[in-house]
């Protein structure tokens, strides 16, 4: 987040920098701190209202054969079976949709 930003306004131009999307927050589903990064994670439902999905921010600069960096987009239906941090984040999820 940077200084004077809202959870909420990190979450938008965070996804338009690195996803290339905007998005409209749906509802806030849950919040994890998590002791090894010592931060609170914020998780939200969103939805696409524009744009075209494409890796870019920090990541997009950093990409090379052996550091790769991919976008997917998963059902929130396929949710139990992909592995996802911080550890905690995937129960918020399946017990807030």
């Amino acid at each position: 987040m940077k200084k004077g930003e809202l959870p909420e306004q990190t979450l938008l131009r965070e996804v338009k920098e690195e996803a290339g999307v905007d998005v409209k927050i749906t509802r806030k589903l849950g919040e994890l701190y998590n002791e090894f990064d010592h931060r609170t994670h914020i998780f939200y439902l969103t939805e696409i209202i524009g744009g075209v999905i494409k890796l870019g921010g920090p990541e997009a600069n950093r990409q090379t054969k052996r550091n790769k960096y991919m976008l997917e987009w998963h059902p929130l239906k396929e949710i139990g079976r992909l592995t996802l941090y911080p550890k905690g984040g995937q129960e918020i999820i399946k017990e807030n949709i």
